[in-house]
């Protein structure tokens, strides 16, 4: 099974979600999580080695909404 968690994007936020994130990684197959493009690095490194864990960049609030939503990483 998996989970798509989408919450606030904020970095600050990211680091406060890390523990909830990596217990959700134990329980699904899966856990897709939206960032903003400009967090990917500091992101990828809080989930570096958790295979279960898949980054997607979402467009934040300085990018142009009217674009796709969501670009799965390469």
């Amino acid at each position: 099974m998996k989970l798509y968690f989408h919450a606030y994007l904020g970095i600050g936020d990211h680091f406060i979600y890390n523990g909830l994130i990596r217990k959700l990684s134990e329980v699904y197959e899966e856990v897709i999580l939206p960032i903003r493009k400009i967090s990917r690095p500091t992101i990828e490194r809080l989930y570096e080695g958790n295979q279960r864990v898949t980054i997607l960049d979402v467009l934040g609030n300085h990018e142009n909404k009217e674009q796709s939503l969501i670009h799965e990483r390469q």
